[in-house]
């Protein structure tokens, strides 16, 4: 049966103040987590690189329709070339998902504007037989946090635990939105939090919470509201 060949587009849109201001505020483990610098080797890209960076990674995020599957922000390295074209390398399960999609080949562009940087992601897949075809599994994942706790029979405890991780979601992106006015089943994606912010908030949870969220939980359903936020605390607690 012969071969299909499709093409699928990504790209995404990061402030390059907001990237700042998360160097700032959490330094080498933010480099480190999401970009795999490692400061103490030589000086961390400026923000507006990083910028790029994150825009390019998800990106591949939306090019790959990762959907609700495990997405490590380090198993997407995003270097230059010696004329500073951007240079694309998967790795771990980020690889697989490629594998999986068919991928063959891909170009990738960033561009800067003012406070913006952008990045645009073209991937060529070849499949059998018919075009149709889907990418397996995409957006099928159970994240298993959302397995731990009944919301309906969650008792003080994990109310309690609610309104900690609100506070510490407010204290990160409150400025942008209004995280007080929401349900806890709210979608914070929906209310205006970013694909970038969604790192400062994990960050932040387990700054609050002294835990490290796993790759397996480094879902978009981890993060939709605050009380799948909590559920995965306690998952990890």
């Amino acid at each position: 049966m012969a071969s299909s060949i499709s093409i699928r587009v990504g790209c995404d849109l990061v402030s390059v103040d907001d990237v700042q201001r998360a160097v700032d505020r959490y330094g080498s483990r933010y480099l480190a987590r999401v970009f795999g610098v490692n400061p103490s080797t030589g000086d961390a890209p400026p923000a507006r690189t990083l910028a790029g960076r994150f825009a390019a990674k998800e990106a591949v995020a939306k090019a790959l329709s990762v959907g609700d599957k495990p997405f490590p922000w380090s198993e997407v390295a995003i270097t230059s070339d010696r004329d500073g074209r951007p240079r694309l390398e998967l790795s771990g399960r980020m690889a697989e998902y490629a594998r999986e999609a068919g991928v063959i080949d891909w170009d990738l562009s960033v561009t800067h504007e003012k406070n913006l940087a952008m990045a645009m992601l073209a991937m060529i897949l070849e499949r059998p037989g018919s075009s149709s075809a889907a990418l397996a599994g995409a957006g099928s994942a159970i994240d298993p946090a959302m397995q731990v706790v009944d919301a309906t029979n969650r008792g003080e405890g994990m109310d309690e635990l609610v309104r900690r991780v609100r506070d510490t979601v407010a204290g990160v992106i409150g400025d942008t939105v209004e995280v007080a006015r929401l349900g806890s089943r709210d979608d914070l994606f929906a209310a205006g939090m970013t694909s970038h912010q969604t790192v400062q908030v994990m960050l932040g949870l387990e700054d609050e919470f002294d835990l490290e969220f796993p790759d397996d939980q480094l879902t978009r359903s981890t993060f939709t509201s605050l009380d799948s936020m909590a559920r995965a605390v306690a998952s990890l607690s």
